[in-house]
């Protein structure tokens, strides 16, 4: 999972850059916009999903 921004910055030529001071790559097949992306609601729905999953009860602060 990708959110867009961290997506605008590693969608280059070499599929590498840095990210909040770590170095991340991304795969030549994801480049050139060909990547699905989230947004912080999409992400927070997943997070529910996988803590119900896992039997685990997370506040809305946690999500």
């Amino acid at each position: 999972m990708i959110c867009q921004a961290c997506y605008s910055i590693l969608d280059n030529d070499s599929g590498m850059a840095e990210v909040g001071g770590k170095a991340f790559t991304i795969a030549g097949a994801s480049r050139g916009d060909k990547a699905a992306t989230i947004d912080e609601a999409k992400y927070r729905r997943f997070r529910r999903k996988e803590a119900a999953r896992l039997g685990l009860d997370m506040d809305d602060d946690e999500v």
